[in-house]
């Protein structure tokens, strides 16, 4: 009798284990849906050209083998997951489009691309101390074509809004003492996806400062790329 007893004991221990091990598994779901955010954006779009047939330069357009039309089908997923003092960010990119050309065979073409635009992690250490590593689009200034206090990032993208200008690789730090204030450490540790080719780069350190007020922003940065002088920008 006293045997039945300890198995039953011993089967509800474990079931009871069961049952708390799922809702345990349950809870840990539950909190990383809610500390993943998503943000799903496609883009569709196409252009046509004109061509003059007896043009003397490219008759017939068999010479540059432009093509009349094309199309391009983007998306853009962009994923957020906050852990405690860490935060991970990425966004993957994919495209697909098509040139084509009816007179012209060799024109007719599919491209497809995969890449990764920008992905990062950032930690918060204490109260004031962000620190961050990453590739990035860091854009500041109320500039509308291009962002001359900027030593990382001459465009600033809002000339043309559908095309997305490449990130770079960015280690910073940026200390916040107080909401109004913060001043940031940048260094640019490789081109990433940005521009000029990878031969030409140079690795760029900045110290930026900023005053936030209700009625205005103050910025000021100094910044030094290899083998050159040091320049000062500022809005």
């Amino acid at each position: 009798m006293m045997t039945h007893r300890l198995n039953g004991c011993l089967l509800c221990a474990v079931l009871c284990d069961l049952c708390s091990g799922q809702d345990t598994q349950r809870t840990m779901w539950n909190r990383f849906a809610e500390d993943l955010k998503i943000n799903f954006q496609t883009l569709t779009y196409g252009t046509g050209n004109g061509m003059i047939s007896d043009s003397w330069f490219n008759p017939g357009n068999h010479l540059a083998d432009f093509a009349t039309g094309d199309s391009t089908v983007e998306i853009r997923p962009d994923l957020r997951l906050t852990m405690g003092p860490l935060t991970f960010f990425a966004k993957p990119r994919f495209a697909a489009g098509t040139s084509l050309a009816l007179d012209v065979p060799a024109a007719r073409n599919t491209p497809q691309d995969a890449y990764m635009q920008e992905w990062g992690v950032r930690a918060i250490l204490g109260q004031v101390l962000t620190l961050s590593y990453g590739r990035e689009v860091l854009q500041w200034g109320p500039s509308m074509s291009i962002s001359p206090s900027n030593p990382f990032f001459v465009d600033n993208g809002r000339a043309n809004p559908i095309k997305e200008i490449g990130g770079r690789d960015f280690l910073r730090a940026v200390y916040t003492p107080n909401s109004r204030y913060s001043v940031s450490y940048i260094v640019n540790t490789e081109l990433g996806r940005g521009e000029p080719p990878a031969s030409r780069f140079r690795r760029i350190q900045a110290v930026k400062a900023d005053y936030t007020s209700k009625f205005f922003n103050v910025s000021v940065n100094a910044s030094h790329r290899a083998s050159s002088r040091p320049s000062f920008g500022g809005y």
